[in-house]
Parts: C-alpha cells; structure tokens; sequence
C-alpha cells in the first residue's frame, strides 16, 4: 500500500496534499492474522499509523500464556524502539526464542508458538522536507532547518524518515565557503543525532557545506533512530555551470549504506546525470535512492525525467527533495518527488515550501525486478 498524507488528511499544517495510490502487494499487507499454538492470532496492519504488531503471544515456550500489548510500532529490535518503525521480517512457520523474566526485551524474544508463514512488511513514511536557503545566512537557515525538523516530527502518523535539501547550511554562498562551512559538520551532527534519539524517527540531513582540513565538501550525513551517523557521502561530480569545482572538493566513494534493515543509497542533485552511478548503486543491492538537491530553474523537464529514469532503469524507489525560492542569485523551483520502480511520480511538491509525505512499499522492488528481469539479463562483458 502507497499512500501519501498531507494538510487536512492527518498530515498537518503545511504539508502537501497528494493523491493516495495502491499495489497489490500492499493491499495484501493491509490486514493478516495468522493462527498459532492456542487458537491465537498475530495481526499485522500494513496502512496508515497501523503497521503495527497489535498483540502478541506473551508465553513462554511449551507453555500457555496471555495476551500482551506492544507499544504501537512495526519493526525494530529493542521494546525502546517499538514506536514508528514500518519494515519488519515477521517469524512464521518456526518457534521463536522465548520471552526473558516475563517481559519480552526484544520483539524477537517473543516466543508466538508455531505459525504457517513468512511476511516481511517493508513500508516506509517519508517526509521531505522543501525549503528557502539563505545563501550566507548560516545562523537563519539552521534555525529553519530546526524549525522543519520538529514541524516533520510532529506529523500524524510520524514519518520513518526525513530528508533535508541540499547545502542548507550555506546556500551557494561559494566565494565565502571556507569562512561558512561547518568544521567537520559538528554542528549538524550534534544537531541532528539529538534530535532522532529524541523523536526516534531517521533523518536523512540533505547535504551541508563541510570543512574538511583546508577544503570544502558537499556532504550528506545519515542518522538512524538512535541517533548513530550511519552513512556519510561527499558529492563527487562537482557542477561547473555554478562553479562549484573551483570552491569544493570533490567526493571519493558512492553513497551506500542500510536504512530499518534495507539497502539504501544517496546520490547529490548533478549526480542524477550520471547512470553509471545510479546502476552501480542498484547493483550493491540499492532499493531506494535518496537525492538532495538544489536544481535551479529552467531545467525542471530535466529534473523530472532525469529521476523518473533513475527509477525506472533501476527499478528502485527514488525520493528526491529539492529547494525552493530565491538563494544567491539563482531561482529553484522546489518540486520534490517520490518515485516508484516503474517510474510513477506518487507524490510531487509545488513551487512552495511544504513538507512532502508519503509512505512507500518496499517490497514493489522485489515484485517489479522479478516481472522485468533487468539484471539477470545484464550483459556487463560487453559493456566496455
């Protein structure tokens, strides 16, 4: 199930109103219930602010036992983190381990009987957030970038995951870079790690203008509910037309790295024009690519297409959130996307701010790779 919530439909003040779509692999995650030792059933609600496992068979194993309520969350590994969490491998057809002292410290421990089958529920909610960068303004651009962040977090249902634009930090203040960057990104790090262990959702902190020794990289940094920096990528095709190769550095490695226990990837706004990265991304397992950037008018047919096709020839979920307004001299037309495997735009942002939300289903990956073998039928011996 695909759905994206906006103003007026659960999804808060601000927030872009988009149509919902479906598949059947989600709609058949909507709602299971499953039999057990005992008669008992294990629910898993697939839509909305379900995703949830409802109840669960507290016994210890070969026993009898009673019903206990989990806290309202679908798929981490600790009872802390089971609040919002959407992509969970349910154990089925096998015993799992039992529970610790009457109170199960991880939903593996839960030992639920025998039951008849396997189901992964792999959906995510993400929120995009779009946003005006002051190109200078340091100080006012991490206000608003706090500001948007707790704004996102406040949404109903939370989102798994947020995604800040491109060099937010900055803006393309480019002569003044080396004096504006964040050393390290210490700031941004400190910032945003505190406040996914405080809200317990993922963010995905666009990229910022980073000092590095005695030069300046375009990076992104990663952090997973608990706060952990899990991914760090540098830009590493630098775009000459805003001159960007005579301020920044470039980056030496691509973007992967694991998001709720799937393979996750991060490309930087020009890198979008580079296939061989997106297919060497998708090769190392890649299911969803994450683009930050800050693309400019007039090239929009480009941007659309450019993200589509990344989509489309990886047959990978692609989100991309862009900036908008006016920022040093130049002029973004926003229009964060959500795009699935076949190249559908779900959900599109307008020419405003907003935050963009939308939830997606993983598990499309899977079903669209096997219907359209592109990799099995590879030829990559004849491709240099």
């Amino acid at each position: 199930m695909l759905r994206a919530y906006g103003e007026n439909a659960r999804g808060g003040a601000g927030a872009e109103v988009v149509r919902s779509r479906q598949n059947t692999a989600g709609e058949a995650q909507d709602r299971k219930e499953h039999r057990i030792g005992g008669g008992k059933g294990l629910e898993v609600h697939g839509i909305g602010g379900g995703r949830m496992l409802e109840e669960a068979w507290n016994s210890a194993a070969g026993g009898g036992g009673s019903w206990a309520r989990l806290p309202e969350r679908g798929g981490c590994s600790t009872m802390e983190d089971i609040s919002d969490c959407r992509s969970r491998t349910v154990l089925h057809d096998r015993p799992v381990p039992a529970i610790h002292g009457g109170q199960p410290r991880s939903v593996d421990s839960l030992h639920y009987g025998r039951v008849q089958e396997w189901i992964t529920v792999t959906q995510l909610r993400i929120a995009l957030v779009q946003m005006n960068i002051e190109a200078g303004n340091t100080e006012a651009n991490f206000a608003k970038m706090e500001r948007k962040l707790e704004e996102a977090a406040a949404l109903d249902p939370k989102p798994d995951l947020i995604v800040l634009p491109e060099m937010w930090n900055t803006g393309y203040a480019l002569t003044e870079i080396r004096n504006l960057a964040d050393p390290d990104g210490e700031r941004t790090k400190k910032l945003v790690s505190e406040f996914c262990r405080r809200h317990g959702v993922n963010v995905l902190a666009g990229s910022i203008a980073q000092l590095r020794g005695e030069g300046v990289t375009n990076t992104i940094h990663a952090f997973d509910r608990t706060g952990v920096n899990i991914a760090e990528y540098s830009k590493i095709h630098l775009f000459q037309l805003m001159n960007e190769h005579l301020h920044l550095e470039a980056g030496g490695a691509a973007g992967s790295f694991e998001l709720e226990g799937v393979q996750a990837a991060a490309m930087i706004c020009y890198d979008i024009r580079f296939p061989e990265l997106a297919r060497k991304l998708a090769l190392g397992g890649a299911k969803l690519l994450i683009v930050p950037a800050e693309w400019p008018h007039p090239r929009l047919h480009h941007w659309r297409t450019l993200l589509q096709a990344r989509a489309i020839e990886n047959q990978m979920f692609v989100v991309s959130c862009n900036t908008v307004g006016e920022s040093g001299g130049s002029s973004f037309f926003g229009h964060s996307m959500v795009i699935d495997p076949w190249g559908e735009v779900l959900a599109e942002a307008e020419e405003r701010e907003t935050i963009l939300v939308a939830d997606i289903d993983l598990a499309l990956v899977d079903e669209v790779r096997g219907r359209i073998p592109v990799f099995a039928d590879r030829r990559p011996e004849l491709y240099e």
